[in-house]
């Protein structure tokens, strides 16, 4: 029965997670931030304030991680790479050097033109968006 519960939860979260997102597409689709990211839907949904997630323990960047890299590609295809931005900078930042390298494995990874102001806006948007599925848990 807990794994029963546990399996409706993660759907409601995703759910809501999709929800939020479309929501904040509508909203903020004229401040945009164009990237260069290969995706029918823009990357800026994410609105430019909010909490922001300065410092999160390993374990919990993980399971936020899981949630958005597991969301439905087709539709957000941004959310993965939001998942591997956050990945890169709280788990594997020491693997990866300065902030050269993880916009060039950024770059690599993703097919995106990513320099250093690009990977700061990246990792912007990927914090608020944390926190604001954090949040909503």
């Amino acid at each position: 029965m807990a794994e029963r519960s546990h399996i409706l939860r993660s759907e409601a979260i995703t759910e809501q997670m999709h929800l939020r997102l479309m929501n904040w597409g509508r909203c903020y689709r004229r401040n945009v931030v164009n990237l260069g990211y290969p995706s029918k839907v823009p990357f800026g949904v994410f609105p430019s304030k909010g909490g922001m997630v300065d410092e999160m323990d390993a374990a919990k960047v993980e399971t936020v991680v899981s949630s958005f890299a597991t969301a439905k590609p087709d539709d957000f295809s941004h959310l993965p790479l939001l998942a591997f931005i956050l990945k890169v900078e709280y788990v594997e930042k020491e693997k990866l050097g300065d902030i050269h390298d993880r916009a060039r494995d950024v770059s690599k990874r993703w097919g995106v033109r990513c320099g250093r102001t690009t990977y700061r806006k990246l990792l912007k948007n990927a914090r608020i968006a944390v926190a604001e599925f954090v949040e909503s848990i």
